[in-house]
């Protein structure tokens, strides 16, 4: 059965890595009948175009496109029936939040370039309707460590362009590549191929050039060609950098800004490629790249860093040493480069001398070619993906849903997980005169009827009011724990919806949450007016709070009674353990806890506090492998009392 996907990324006429793969794959894809549409995220604004004969949508108004991905897939659906439906990325998956991304058929081809793979990207890929097609085998190995499988597609090239290419015909006049470069023919070049974007620079221009300048002090013939912006895009200013590496202006040499600007023809590139000695690429993380193959491919050797997809994309060349590097937005590991190993392999690479490497030339044909990745893998995998997108057609075929459309920038989340229940009403009338655009409402209804109580209450909000019902029942455990991925706050309130809140209580949750700005807490812990208040206050682990109370880290564990921070939740873990009851549990984060002074829950509920325990389940066992997965010893007391036992009191 043939495809019909909306393809979610960079456009095709855009001069970057994802434009180029997204080109490539979807000219192959169309070749072999599939119905492919485009969506620009970057490089088509304005209306709708063509590539091959096919459409291209434009951008959004929302910055990731998320509000494009829904309307988009039902028009492409609607002129194409016949088809196996999907939704295809190409990008991030932490930036998407659209309600579609849970009610369709998604394979999202993804870059992995942090260990582990950070929370936000394994809650979206763990969803049961994603299917991850990891691009490095680096990143098949982090999915698999968060219990993910995937598919294995790496990004290619177009060898028949990428190769070792001595002169290239500009205008009238042909050129070698160090002509174009303006440097003479026996100087030793380093090639630095990268998009200088974003502070701290991804790629560490700042490292890497200041590598270069150690090693090019008793060198007069070292070159540095940079293939960049030279002023960022939001990025470092490089002229900058290199006067404060102290290097001469015959030491390096730029791209010719305005044709870099245009982007230039795929065989100038290979030609500039092919005029370099060695390429310099060692960057604090890549989910591929990209110039590392399209340089072995023209011959040239390259110098990566250590980390994530970089060395095994090495056919001929060098890898650095590197040290760990936390990404506390990213909640995970990127690492920087060693500028002392840096220098030293340049050293071994200006040793090796100039000439090309036939070695790193079979090294890409071999494993990156275009058409041989699409004929060999590319094409098994589409046939399992439209084999299941038939299969299972939409997960939420006939939503029912609204979103009130406001949009602002939320510091919390609130997920409400429910069954259309008739309690749900009370919740959100205390909800509603509470809300502010510091928050966010996203109520997951599993086969309930919770429509018109949402619509009611919550469509005039002054924040994101966001509303689905899902048409198959997933279990209440499961809807719970798929809250860790709906949203952008950084903070998630899940709130069970048979609870009350008290009528302060987002603006005590939310002055709580400015506190811990400056913190290292992860956690918040909410009390109700009936629960024991010994640990009011308190702040430290939650063997700290077991030591003042040994029945709150287990009575704590109803989810109104938590905000956690998102980047340091384990959600796969919390799939994981769907079946043991306590997924969500064991999904928070285990590290600093604060508890509010002040009790924030008006009223739990308990009249379904039974629901969905199947028979032979060992409450108390699974209660104690929680308090140890958190460094707590269950002891007598551990299980005293709960929210709901003592609201029944």
């Amino acid at each position: 059965m043939k495809i019909a996907a909306t393809f979610h990324s960079n456009s095709p006429h855009a001069a970057t890595g994802y434009g180029q793969q997204t080109q490539q794959l979807v000219s192959r894809m169309l070749a072999d009948d599939h119905r492919i549409a485009l969506v620009s995220n970057y490089g088509h604004e304005g209306g709708v175009s063509e590539f091959n004969g096919t459409t291209v949508f434009p951008r959004g108004w929302d910055a990731w496109n998320n509000d494009m991905v829904e309307p988009t897939f039902l028009e492409w659906q609607r002129l194409h029936p016949d088809h196996a439906h999907m939704i295809f990325t190409l990008f991030d998956v932490w930036v998407y939040s659209a309600p579609a991304f849970d009610k369709f058929p998604v394979a999202s081809w993804v870059p992995i370039d942090h260990a582990p793979a950070p929370p936000a990207v394994k809650a979206f890929l763990s969803k049961p309707n994603v299917t991850p097609i990891a691009m490095s085998q680096f990143g098949v190995k982090m999915l698999s460590d968060a219990g993910i499988e995937s598919e294995y597609v790496p990004h290619a090239i177009d060898t028949s362009v990428f190769k070792p290419t001595k002169r290239v015909q500009i205008g009238e006049q042909e050129m070698t590549g160090r002509e174009v470069m303006r440097v003479p023919d026996d100087a030793f070049v380093v090639g630095m191929f990268a998009a200088n974007k974003g502070i701290p620079s991804r790629k560490a221009f700042g490292e890497n050039i200041f590598a270069f300048s150690l090693f090019a002090r008793d060198k007069p013939d070292a070159v540095l060609y940079l293939h960049t912006n030279r002023e960022g895009l939001g990025g470092l200013d490089l002229d900058a950098v290199v006067k404060a590496c102290a290097l001469k202006p015959h030491q390096v040499r730029f791209v010719h800004q305005w044709g870099y600007r245009l982007g230039l023809e795929p065989k100038i590139v290979a030609t500039l490629m092919s005029a370099c000695d060695v390429g310099l690429l060692a960057s604090c993380g890549e989910g591929f790249g990209i110039p590392a193959i399209e340089l072995q491919a023209c011959g040239t050797r390259v110098i990566v860093n250590g980390f994530s997809a970089q060395p095994e994309l090495v056919g001929d060349g060098w890898i650095t040493e590197c040290q760990p590097l936390w990404d506390g937005p990213q909640g995970a590991w990127s690492s920087m480069p060693s500028i002392a190993s840096i220098a030293a392999r340049l050293e071994q690479a200006y040793a090796r001398g100039q000439g090309r490497s036939s070695k790193a030339v079979k090294f890409v044909e071999k494993n990156y070619d275009a058409d041989k990745v699409y004929r060999e893998q590319w094409r098994p995998v589409l046939e399992r993906l439209a084999a299941k997108a038939s299969r299972t057609g939409a997960v939420d075929p006939a939503p029912s849903g609204f979103d009130n459309g406001k949009r602002t920038d939320p510091a919390l989340t609130i997920y409400i997980p429910t069954k259309g229940r008739p309690e749900l009403a009370a919740l959100l009338d205390s909800l509603a005169p509470q809300l502010t655009p510091d928050v966010e409402v996203i109520v997951s209804d599993n086969t309930g009827e919770a429509a018109r109580p949402v619509r009611e209450r919550l469509a005039n909000a002054p924040c994101r009011v966001d509303y689905s019902r899902r048409s198959s029942d997933i279990g209440g455990d499961a809807n719970i724990v798929r809250g860790f991925g709906q949203g952008i706050a950084p903070w998630v309130w899940m709130i069970g919806d048979d609870d009350v809140i008290a009528e302060d209580g987002i603006a005590r949750v939310l002055d709580a949450l400015r506190d811990l700005v400056s913190s290292n807490a992860d956690r918040l812990i909410l009390l109700s007016k009936s629960v024991p208040k010994s640990a009011a206050g308190a702040a430290g682990t939650l063997a700290d709070l077991a030591r003042i109370d040994p029945a709150l880290p287990i009575a704590a564990t109803l989810i109104t009674a938590n905000v956690v921070r998102r980047a340091a939740c384990d959600p796969a873990l919390g799939l994981a353990r769907l079946d043991s009851k306590y997924g969500h549990a064991f999904a928070w984060p285990t590290g600093s806890v604060r508890v509010l002074p002040e009790p924030v829950i008006e009223q739990v509920g308990y009249a379904h506090a039974g629901e969905g325990i199947p028979d032979g389940w060992d409450g108390q066992s699974v209660k104690a492998e929680y308090l140890q997965h958190a460094g707590i010893e269950p002891g007598p007391d551990s299980f005293r009392w709960n929210y709901m036992s003592a609201e029944a009191t």
